[in-house]
């Protein structure tokens, strides 16, 4: 949600009011209008959204068979013309006391004022009513499209590899046709049930709220059957652009489990070579273990240093869900190089019902140091 708190005067009975510099991609029927002062008992029932922005050829098409002046370059020399505009396309097409003139090269344009029903900003246009005329701060509140939110983590993995250093960034990217300066900034985090559009714009995770108005830290707390994180300094973010703020501070020697993982697939009772082991890295998500922070959804990336030269090296990286405190966190980082698992079928025969298959699992590590494995069978539809 987008909060803009400005003040705005009302005349007395019926006046027009011009709320400007909205977001170009306001979903206008979620607008939500509180004014503090609630002695002119004021009442909004008309609301039109203008974004018919001026621009050069906005501005052009409104002056066809009206008066213009131009500088047209003719040599080396630069002349001011007068004259009606017919044409501005391929050319500018004048009529002039001296007949119908075409001028190719233009270098300046001047008209004697912005068209009316042109904007310069997309602009919300209300029919108020107020029974006094008054002056009072109000809060206009609109959803906008393209405004979206995603974590992103990073984790450091010991040599051990049995602990992991674990931090979090938010990335906010504003592509709502509007910037926000000075602005507090709200985070909504889990599974928001929204009614889908003809043509929804993307959305990435979450809710983003920006309300206008030391080192910045968002502060988490459950609301409703979700969870909030404001952050508790006011930022600016511009338009088109992509900000990114720390989530959580560092935390240093979170206890992990790591561990690779083979889950077999029914095969049908055939054999099958070149098997994977998936590499596993958890942990548990709890105060005692240096965390204890709702995390919502992300990506997860996992970095490991190489001895050699200190340097840090990409190791892998998987999405998470939404995750409470307390509960176990799982990272997907690949699949394990030194392991080989072959699955062979030591019989098998066909039955009514589909076969019966006796198989069996080899796995070999290649490495030189031990695997911690852990295998997961499906059933085979058989009782061997």
């Amino acid at each position: 949600m987008v909060k803009d708190t400005r003040k705005i005067q009302f005349d007395k009975g019926v006046s027009k009011v011009y709320f400007t510099d909205v977001a170009s991609t306001i979903e206008t029927e979620t607008v939500m209008f509180t004014p503090n002062n609630q002695t002119g008992n004021i009442t909004i029932y008309e609301q039109n959204f203008e974004n018919n922005l001026a621009g050069k050829y906005s501005i052009l098409k409104n002056f066809i068979g009206k008066d213009i002046n131009i500088d047209a370059s003719q040599g080396n020399s630069v002349k001011n013309v007068n004259g009606q505009l017919l044409s501005y396309t391929n050319g500018f097409l004048l009529q002039t006391n001296t007949g119908v003139n075409i001028y190719d090269s233009v270098s300046a344009v001047r008209v004697p004022q912005l068209p009316e029903g042109l904007l310069i900003r997309p602009t919300l246009v209300w029919v108020a009513f107020s029974l006094n005329s008054v002056t009072t701060n109000c809060e206009v509140a609109y959803r906008a499209s393209r405004i979206s939110w995603k974590a992103d983590y990073l984790m450091v993995l010991n040599q051990d590899e049995n602990q992991v250093d674990f931090s979090g960034w938010v990335t906010i990217d504003n592509n709502s046709g509007k910037k926000y300066e000075n602005t507090k900034i709200k985070l909504i985090a889990g599974d928001i049930n929204t009614v889908p559009k003809p043509k929804p714009s993307p959305r990435l995770g979450g809710s983003v709220a920006f309300k206008t108005a030391s080192t910045p830290t968002f502060a988490e707390k459950s609301f409703g059957d979700y969870h909030m994180y404001t952050l508790d300094q006011r930022v600016n973010v511009k338009e088109s652009s992509r900000k990114q703020i720390e989530l959580l501070p560092k935390a240093y020697g979170v206890n992990v489990n790591k561990k690779t993982y083979f889950v077999s697939i029914d095969t049908g009772g055939y054999s099958q070579e070149n098997l994977k082991f998936q590499s596993k890295i958890s942990f548990l998500n709890s105060k005692n273990n240096r965390m204890g922070i709702p995390l919502p959804a992300g990506t997860v990336r996992v970095f490991k240093k190489d001895q050699a030269d200190g340097s840090l090296e990409f190791i892998g990286e998987s999405n998470i869900r939404h995750t409470p405190r307390d509960e176990n966190v799982t990272v997907t980082t690949g699949n394990a190089f030194d392991l080989v698992c072959k699955l062979t079928a030591i019989s098998r025969t066909s039955v009514t019902n589909g076969y019966d298959a006796t198989m069996q699992l080899n796995v070999t590590n290649r490495s030189d140091k031990p695997a911690d494995i852990v295998l997961i069978l499906t059933n085979y539809n058989s009782d061997n």
